[in-house]
């Protein structure tokens, strides 16, 4: 549905917003008057936007008989239970309600959980109504790596979201919109029955070795994702953890290394060196070192969706000039 005048929504919103809480302090309204009784709706028939005979009767004798003038109208609450990913947390709709009186309040209620190991902000979605950005009140909490946080988006729709359809129809054309156009999204639906647009991480088993002279570098695992820097539409992230020694007859002045030495290379040609998004930059090694820790991993920036067989090469330029070649790793994912 189309809505060519959407910018007073906020100052009409708003001043309806004053209203009621200028009429809550004065102890309620001044009895307008009202043709019939509440409604109550299931939430399986709201979002299906049916009310039967029985359920409004059910809403009158709940109401004692006097439903009528005083009433307001019924909360509206649907648990959606979707979630999605986006830039290393996993994002829960866990429940919507909305709550109407001039105008009308929607609070979406969601989990964040951050699948890193740091303390992390969780991501900020904006809410987008037939192709609009709505305002919203955002609560964007910290949350530690591995654990979960709960959090709230408020937003308000008006008359105008809701001329051509009731609530929870004006609920299912909204998403809440991680990212910008260029950028890869994740799209989470705000009723039941709605569509996730998102990707999953994934967990790689990869594992080998490839060596380069005295140098060897252990592949332990990694993971697949889209990217989501800006401006990477269309681009993966592929992560490899490794741990790299020197063994026993490497030279006593050892080598510096660093993550430029990384590079892979795909079935359809196409290559990538380490980028500098890498948790890992660099290490010193020397005869019988072994560096691992949570940092040793290289970042990869590819096509998307990134599956398929690739080589992972290791190459440290002093060793190539003097003739000794690299020897890399194939892996499939």
């Amino acid at each position: 549905m189309s809505h060519p005048h959407r910018s007073p929504r906020w100052a009409g919103i708003t001043l309806g917003f004053i209203a009621v809480l200028g009429l809550a302090s004065c102890g309620g309204d001044d009895g307008g008057s009202d043709d019939g009784a509440s409604t109550t709706e299931t939430i399986a028939s709201k979002e299906a936007g049916a009310v039967t005979a029985d359920t409004a009767d059910e809403a009158g004798s709940s109401a004692g008989g006097t439903a009528g003038a005083d009433s307001e109208p019924e909360p509206i609450e649907l648990t959606v239970g979707k979630t999605g990913w986006y830039d290393g947390f996993a994002v829960t709709v866990d429940r919507v309600q909305a709550v109407s009186s001039f105008g009308t309040e929607v609070t979406v209620e969601l989990t964040y959980q951050n699948l890193g190991g740091e303390t992390a902000y969780a991501p900020e979605a904006r809410v987008v109504l037939d192709g609009e950005a709505l305002d919203t009140f955002p609560e964007v909490p910290e949350v530690p790596g591995e654990a979960k946080t709960s959090g709230t988006i408020v937003f308000g729709l008006n008359e105008e979201d809701l001329d051509e359809a009731g609530l929870v129809e004006a609920l299912g054309t909204a998403q809440l919109v991680f990212g910008e156009a260029r950028d890869n999204q994740t799209k989470l639906p705000l009723i039941p029955s709605g569509t996730v647009e998102s990707t999953e991480p994934k967990e790689l088993s990869v594992t080998g070795t490839l060596t380069h002279g005295d140098l060897i570098v252990k592949v332990l695992g990694g993971t697949l994702a889209p990217s989501y820097e800006e401006g990477e539409k269309g681009k993966a992230q592929l992560d490899l953890r490794f741990e790299v020694s020197c063994s026993a007859t490497c030279p006593g002045s050892g080598f510096a290394i660093d993550r430029s030495m990384f590079s892979v290379k795909g079935a359809d040609g196409t290559s990538a060196v380490a980028d500098d998004r890498s948790r890992w930059c660099c290490d010193a090694i020397y005869p019988g070192d072994i560096a691992d820790d949570a940092d040793h991993v290289v970042s990869f920036v590819v096509a998307s969706p990134g599956t398929g067989a690739w080589t992972l090469t290791f190459n440290e330029p002093n060793l190539t000039t003097s003739g000794t070649a690299p020897v890399p790793l194939s892996f499939t994912i």
